[in-house]
């Protein structure tokens, strides 16, 4: 992949240089490697900005990048970085390879959104003379760089964006929960506290001996011989004066050699 022919003249000293701006998506586990040919002393740049397209598809946007030069060493390597910007001057001819690798991380796409700015070198004596060609040229590219700088900027403002929306969903989740366990761990308090202020006792008789029919104890007992089944009774302040009704009761049947009385307490 060649440099871009609408070169500019830069400086006085004769540089050109030209730009390319490109987007991928970079699947799972893949990489995708450029490279562009370069003679000695010519000036390469390479920014470029890792985003999704859509909120919430892609939760880790890291990539790892590196530049090879024409005998396959890597002059540059960086890993986990989301984006970029390396400038290099070529120190010989030939193919200079750029690569981002998706390979190491999580299992989805990422948009890699990224611009090649180059500088190609031209000694003075090769300079066209001309100063409409000159000013056309100039303007040719500063337009080129505005537009690939408008591209750069929209990946970056989704980037962003989908960065805020992830946000405030897990603020809003975070919050409904805290609120749901907030009022349950009220509702638990309210039913732990009245719980804790509750008794509850099944009290029952057993037949008594048929003698004792005629004893007079029908304010408290009315017959001993059919079973009396209070059931489940809830004493709220009273639990002093019920267990005196429960001492009585026990008295009389120790008395009467025929009843007893069974206090169960269920917490």
């Amino acid at each position: 992949m060649r440099f871009s022919t609408s070169a500019v003249l830069v400086t006085m000293l004769g540089w050109i240089g030209a730009a390319t701006a490109h987007s991928i998506q970079l699947k799972a586990h893949s990489r995708e490697c450029f490279y562009e040919t370069l003679h000695k002393d010519d000036k390469m740049t390479v920014t470029f900005q890792v985003g999704d397209r859509e909120f919430g598809g892609s939760g880790n946007l890291e990539i790892d990048f590196w530049v090879e030069d024409p005998n396959g060493n890597r002059q540059y390597f960086r890993n986990s970085i989301s984006n970029e910007d390396y400038s290099f001057d070529a120190t010989r001819d030939g193919k200079y390879t750029y690569c981002f690798s998706n390979a190491a991380w999580a299992s989805n796409s990422k948009e890699v959104s990224f611009n090649v700015h180059g500088i190609v070198y031209v000694p003075e004596s090769e300079m066209k003379q001309d100063p409409l060609d000159y000013e056309v040229r100039r303007l040719s590219e500063s337009l080129e760089q505005v537009r690939d700088e408008q591209s750069y900027i929209v990946v970056r403002e989704r980037v962003h964006r989908n960065t805020a929306e992830s946000t405030n969903s897990r603020v809003k989740w975070w919050s409904l929960f805290q609120l749901i366990f907030l009022v349950g761990e009220g509702l638990f308090q309210v039913w732990w506290l009245k719980r804790f202020f509750e008794s509850r006792y099944w009290i029952s008789t057993l037949p008594r001996h048929p003698d004792i029919a005629t004893k007079t104890t029908s304010e408290v007992i009315r017959y001993l011989d059919v079973r009396i089944e209070i059931g489940k009774l809830l004493i709220f302040g009273m639990q002093d004066r019920f267990e005196d009704f429960v001492f009585f009761a026990n008295s009389f049947a120790q008395k009467s050699k025929a009843v007893r009385i069974k206090v169960f307490k269920f917490e």
